[in-house]
């Protein structure tokens, strides 16, 4: 009798989230309209952020719903060196196979209009997420606290980042 060895795929690991965050709240609008809202929750808006959220490739979130997010450094996702690490084709497959998936584009601008303790003084995180061009630059959104105690949302190169950086990413 032949023993015929079957391949099977490895199950994702369930990954529990560090964060929940409550998308698609059509409310705040899109372009100029989510930028003035973003400013009213007294949270700094970069000009970069801005034309990223004004851009025709920023896509919000369809539908109303929650998503878990959960925080890594590189150095968790076992990038110990510092280097150019490129997000989409080195980053996002080690955090998939992880259980972690990119962030849809809101996910930045939304949590600096919900703004709770997600992130503390001195701190930048950045948002993994398909990046969004502006002019022929690849662009994520990064958020840090600015001194006044507010969230500030920037912008920042998809492919230079550092060991200790953190991003946030969704639980699949």
């Amino acid at each position: 009798m032949k023993t015929v060895e079957v391949e099977t795929e490895t199950p994702r690991p369930t990954v529990k989230p560090w964060r929940l965050l409550s998308l698609g709240n059509s409310k705040w609008g899109r372009g100029m309209s989510l930028v003035r809202a973003i400013s009213a929750r007294r949270c700094v808006v970069h000009k970069l952020a801005e034309a990223m959220i004004c851009s025709p490739s920023f896509t919000p979130s369809p539908v109303p719903r929650m998503v878990g997010l959960r925080k890594l450094s590189l150095r968790d996702l076992g990038f110990r060196e510092k280097r150019v690490v490129d997000l989409l084709q080195e980053v996002l497959p080690v955090a998939e196979r992880r259980g972690l998936g990119p962030c849809p584009h809101s996910v930045g601008p939304e949590k600096c209009l919900q703004s709770s303790g997600l992130i503390r003084k001195g701190q930048r995180l950045y948002v993994a997420m398909k990046p969004i061009g502006v002019g022929s630059v690849p662009l994520v959104f990064v958020m840090s606290v600015h001194e006044s105690g507010g969230y500030r949302i920037g912008a920042a190169s998809s492919r230079i980042f550092m060991p200790d950086d953190e991003l946030i990413f969704v639980s699949l």
